[in-house]
């Protein structure tokens, strides 16, 4: 069978995981399916009544506003967003065991939103 990549690539599940400095990294497909080519910052929002970083969304900014968007970044062909800050004020634990979130297309209020839901292991 003769498959590229890319199309290998966007059959996959979207997902992004945190490493050990905090920082967020998009795989191929997650990077596609949010249009990080395009989205340059993103503001982001813990579920209501839940600050324990269980349920994530990410809300494409047009322009970086301190302390309340966050830079996306790029390196080679993934991309990913320093949330060391943001994750240290969620008490989220990021140090000492992998993080993985899976990532859904939602509508809210009529504009395309991201929602991570973290993984469990």
């Amino acid at each position: 069978m003769n498959m590229q990549t890319s199309h290998l690539n966007s059959l996959l599940p979207a997902r992004a995981t945190v490493n050990e400095n905090g920082i967020l990294w998009f795989d191929f497909s997650s990077g596609r399916l949010l249009g990080l080519d395009k989205h340059k910052y993103m503001r982001i929002a813990t579920e209501q009544g839940d600050a324990s970083g269980g349920v994530l969304y990410l809300v494409p900014s047009k322009s970086l506003i301190p302390k309340s968007t966050f830079r996306v970044g790029k390196s080679g062909l993934y991309y990913y967003i320093n949330l060391k800050r943001f994750f240290g004020s969620i008490n989220l634990c990021f140090h000492r065991k992998m993080i993985s979130y899976s990532i859904q297309n939602i509508l809210y209020e009529g504009k395309r939103i991201w929602m991570l839901r973290k993984n469990s292991y």
